[in-house]
């Protein structure tokens, strides 16, 4: 009788349901308060915004672009292909479904089956954009500088291999700024 209540509040299943929802949820930002904590320790830079925690020292977009390794369109262009990479490595719960809360081609209106169209449509444009990287080692660094966030030096740290894959991220970032009119 309690699941089928009506008008009188939450059953104890949806109660129970929302309760352990909330819980996971503080377990999440305390998490993230105590890991931007840490990195703040250790003299780490920390961008927090709409729920998500980025330790920009870490970030190999971030750190080449600092360096002057790369020029604002090109950036742009990682910026652009971070996102795409990290919502198709999303699920429905993540908060790259905040996508829905501002209007985007008549995504927001669909709830899970426009997530799901979104997915698709950012996907294609992933597809595009490491075609016109070229190389299979341009692709690679492509998706774990622009997509994971990694560093160069966390893939190479030295010598010509770190050259090689510095000089594949920037021609594949320049086509990418070049086919979006960035550059």
């Amino acid at each position: 009788m309690a699941g089928k209540r009506k008008g009188r509040g939450l059953s104890a299943q949806d109660l129970a349901r929302l309760t352990a929802e909330r819980a996971q949820a503080r377990a999440h930002a305390e998490g993230l308060a105590q890991t931007a904590a840490l990195a703040r320790e250790r003299g780490e830079a920390v961008v927090q915004a709409n729920g998500r925690l980025c330790v920009t020292s870490r970030d190999g977009l971030q750190t080449l672009f600092e360096q002057g390794g790369l020029e604002r369109p090109e950036y742009e262009a990682g910026m652009m292909y971070r996102r795409c990479f990290e919502t198709l490595c999303a699920g429905p719960k993540s908060n790259l479904n905040r996508d829905f809360g501002a209007p985007m081609r008549g995504f927001s209106e669909a709830g899970a089956e426009g997530f799901a169209e979104l997915r698709a449509f950012r996907a294609e444009k992933l597809r595009q954009w490491e075609t016109l990287a070229r190389t299979g080692r341009a692709v690679w660094v492509l998706r774990l500088v622009a997509g994971q966030g990694r560093t160069i030096n966390s893939i190479a740290p030295g010598g010509s291999a770190r050259l090689a894959n510095t000089k594949a991220l920037m021609e594949a970032l320049g086509a990418i700024a070049r086919e979006r009119g960035l550059r």
